[in-house]
């Protein structure tokens, strides 16, 4: 999440030329997954769900980018680097604190959800499977070991999800069971904390049901999509990634009348949200959010006989 771009999500999909570059990553709680069918699907859906999953693997690892300048990659790189750092230092320190002998149960508590957190967080910069179902794994066991003493505790059951999510962009095959666990966690969330990561269960669970394919190899579903990429908006309507996120599952759709005022809604959010979503936190994300608006726009303003304004 955050992802998602669908982002590889988010996130996302759909880009032209890749620069030199590394595409940055959507913030927390976008999620980006490669996602397989099942061998219990059964022998008579197996050539053509396959074929399905393919197209899912290709859209699942795309980052919309656009091509750079030299000086424009190089500050891009170190972009990345700063952010990864963060990262890692983020997941070391929860690692270092749940070494603590006697911590107060709380505090473990919260500690090991914000684990599951910095697991996804840097299994984002990962450059191998191995290396991010390494991360993908120690974060679900933080939250599934603290969901046995707290099992209706909404942020373990969130990053739960989102290491499942993780995890099934490693996977060839067998990542469908995985689906349907996160589809289910997601669920719980959205029904006891559906603000949490700035609207993320909705949006999370809107990017799962756009990008899987439908019934029967999986449980992507339009209309459930559209749903809760639309609450994701509601439910946070300051956040960029949540506005995005809507945006480009409208593209997707060729969804004109939408998709012109949702991009009209976020313009007018721009100036307060940089003022908002300011500083080193955040400067990775704006590196991502501005160039999948530079993506959109181009997209709509060839779908519209105006520019937008």
């Amino acid at each position: 999440m955050r992802g998602f771009a669908t982002p590889k999500t988010v996130g996302s999909k759909r880009t032209p030329a890749r620069p030199s570059a590394p595409a940055p990553r959507r913030r927390r709680g976008v999620l980006a997954w490669r996602i397989s069918c099942s061998s219990t699907v059964g022998a008579k859906f197996s050539c053509g769900i396959l074929l399905s999953w393919i197209g899912v693997f290709q859209t699942l690892w795309v980052v919309t980018s656009h091509s750079a300048q030299p000086d424009k990659a190089a500050g891009i790189v170190s972009l990345r680097a700063r952010a990864e750092a963060r990262s890692r230092n983020a997941w070391s320190a929860c690692r270092d604190a749940g070494k603590i002998a006697g911590l107060p149960v709380a505090d473990a508590a919260e500690n090991a959800w914000k684990l599951g957190r910095a697991c996804f967080d840097l299994a984002e910069f990962s450059s191998t499977d191995h290396d991010r179902a390494e991360l993908a794994n120690e974060g679900i066991a933080a939250c599934r070991g603290l969901l046995l003493t707290q099992p209706n505790n909404p942020a373990a059951h969130y990053y739960l999800a989102m290491n499942l999510g993780q995890l099934a962009r490693t996977k060839t095959l067998g990542a469908l069971r995985l689906v349907d666990e996160m589809e289910k966690h997601f669920q719980r969330v959205i029904a006891w904390a559906p603000k949490l990561d700035r609207g993320g269960p909705d949006r999370s669970l809107g990017l799962l049901y756009l990008e899987a394919p439908g019934w029967p190899a999986s449980v992507g579903n339009r209309g459930k999509a559209r749903k809760h990429l639309a609450q994701a908006v509601e439910r946070d309507p300051e956040f960029p990634e949540n506005h995005l996120c809507w945006m480009e599952a409208l593209m997707k759709w060729k969804d004109r009348p939408a998709l012109e005022k949702a991009a009209a809604a976020y313009t007018r959010l721009l100036p307060a949200a940089r003022k908002d979503f300011d500083g080193d936190d955040w400067e990775w994300a704006w590196t991502d959010w501005d160039r999948r608006l530079e993506a959109l726009f181009g997209g709509l303003q060839r779908r519209i006989s105006k520019p937008i304004k």
